[in-house]
């Protein structure tokens, strides 16, 4: 049996209903009256649509939307089995309840509609009501894939939101200060960090470079950088030492409870003194107050 514009099937069939629409079924019988009493306990809730053959059913797929197939083992023509197949090779998103009351081996049939990946297998006769409730089983299942789909969709595009956000965080790739030249490139290796660097120039027209890291990766960390960066540059305007302004970094993250252990090398370039002065931090030390001197600034953790 052959499948008729696939890609269409395949694109047609991936659409949750509209709001206020119902879900649609296919529902492929020989039998009248089976088809009957099918679309009897289904449009309660579903809206119903009829084929007696697999041929009609593929065509009936080719031109409209459906969620959900009940299908007959045993058609004329091709099987109700081979159907399933054409459905679960083009049409991703349906499920397929296959019934069955006149196969050869039962079990066999069974088999081979879960090797084919069925919804699942009903052996006629059955009350209406087992396809009812299996009908409304698939229904709440695809609800609630629908729904992790959607959130997954908004995180994703959040994350990308705020990895436009960090990437603008940083400075230009080249920049040329009275006594240094800057070279940068930066690479993620996950959609979001905490790694980041700036540099910018400083009241007396020296400049300033600061390299850190924020402890772990994703939204948080990427929401620190952002404002250490800013509070780094504001402190820099009234303060000349890079070791006071690590300081009075810590005081102002642990004002707005920040805990995220933050390192960081600040390095100050004063052309007019002809000092270059320079503070790392956030390597722990034995005591969170103690400071070792260095050849041109501070050590002490920068969050506590």
């Amino acid at each position: 049996m052959s499948i008729p514009n696939t890609e269409r099937l395949l694109l047609a069939n991936r659409v949750p209903p509209a709001p206020g629409e119902k879900r649609r079924v296919l529902v492929v019988d020989d039998e009248p009256g089976m088809r009957y009493m099918a679309r009897r306990v289904l449009s309660r809730r579903f809206e119903v649509s009829e084929a007696g053959t697999a041929e009609e059913g593929l065509e009936l797929l080719e031109t409209g939307t459906f969620h959900l197939a009940v299908v007959d083992v045993r058609l004329p023509g091709a099987s109700g089995l081979e159907l399933l197949t054409a459905i679960k090779t083009c049409c991703v998103g349906i499920d397929v309840i296959v019934m069955t009351g006149s196969a050869a081996d039962p079990d066999e049939a069974l088999e081979d509609a879960v090797r084919r990946q069925a919804f699942f297998f009903l052996r006629k006769p059955f009350p209406m009501t087992v396809l009812e409730t299996l009908a409304e089983r698939a229904a709440e299942r695809q609800e609630l894939e629908e729904r992790v789909a959607n959130h997954v969709r908004v995180l994703e595009q959040n994350l990308e939101s705020a990895r436009v956000f960090q990437e603008r965080l940083l400075p230009p790739r080249r920049w040329k200060g009275p006594r240094i030249e800057i070279a940068s490139y930066y690479a993620a290796s996950e959609r979001l960090s905490g790694d980041f660097f700036d540099y910018w120039r400083l009241p007396d027209g020296g400049s300033a470079l600061f390299i850190a890291d924020v402890m772990g990766h994703g939204a948080s960390a990427a929401m620190i950088t952002g404002i250490v960066k800013s509070q780094v540059r504001s402190l820099s305007s009234e303060i000349t030492d890079p070791g006071s302004v690590l300081y009075a970094l810590e005081e102002e993250l642990a004002k707005v409870r920040i805990g995220s252990f933050l390192t960081a090398l600040l390095v100050f370039d004063h052309p007019a003194e002809g000092e270059l002065l320079y503070c790392g931090a956030g390597t722990p030390l034995p005591s969170p107050c103690c400071r070792e001197r260095r050849s041109s600034g501070w050590s002490r953790p920068a969050s506590r």
